[in-house]
């Protein structure tokens, strides 16, 4: 079914740019991705793909300085546009 939608900037580039790097179009990525939300994978089904939260950093102890400002879909966009940048 085609339709048209209207993504907000930094969200349109991270599927462009995740596209790319998984040769897909960005209607498969935004399909996938909803389809994960839609029909999470149940135990035995698979290991769905880990999302960046879940590798993100703890910290033990005491904090020596102030986790990122920056929210992890734009952190995970930048490091997605450094290494499309790398490749050429």
């Amino acid at each position: 079914m085609r339709l048209t939608i209207s993504l907000d900037a930094d969200l349109y580039a991270w599927v462009k740019a995740r596209g790319k790097r998984e040769d897909r179009s960005m209607s498969a990525v935004i399909n996938a991705l909803l389809r994960g939300v839609k029909e999470p994978a149940r135990e035995g089904e698979g290991t769905p793909l880990a999302g960046i939260a879940s590798r993100w950093p703890t910290w033990e102890g005491e904090v020596t300085r102030a986790p990122p400002a920056k929210p992890i879909s734009t952190l995970e966009h930048e490091a997605e546009v450094a290494s499309l940048e790398r490749r050429g």
